[in-house]
């Protein structure tokens, strides 16, 4: 099912579980994070699932897969675009470079305005 045809969906609250609304609902989040689990955990080479070895990347683990919640929740709601760089704090951008760039970046405020500390890890 296209993600675009998934979104679109009207949603009922009839359905296996009769008139339980609550039921049938959750039935349809949990049917949707399965398919989310299995997207996610599918071969990042492009090769189908039974077709894949033990060692196969998932898509999970490709960076250039996801963006992470820096780059995503952006100051004032800005919108964030697919192709933009990624955000660095200003707090982490020395370690961000000596690491080359290929580093996923965790900022963890102490208070609101303080400088708080950077976690780098390799990718």
């Amino acid at each position: 099912m296209a993600a675009a045809v998934a979104a679109a969906a009207p949603v009922s609250t009839r359905g296996l579980f009769g008139d339980n609304a609550l039921a049938n609902l959750q039935r349809g989040f949990d049917f949707y994070s399965w398919l989310t689990f299995l997207a996610l955990n599918s071969p990042a080479d492009g090769s189908s699932i039974d077709k894949s070895s033990p060692n196969t990347p998932t898509k999970w683990e490709q960076p250039t897969n996801f963006k992470q919640l820096l780059d995503v929740m952006l100051p004032g709601g800005k919108s964030s675009k697919w192709e933009d760089k990624k955000i660095v704090p200003p707090e982490c951008r020395d370690q961000y470079r000596s690491g080359g760039g290929g580093v996923l970046v965790s900022f963890f405020p102490a208070q609101p305005k303080s400088l708080g500390h950077c976690v780098l890890s390799n990718i």
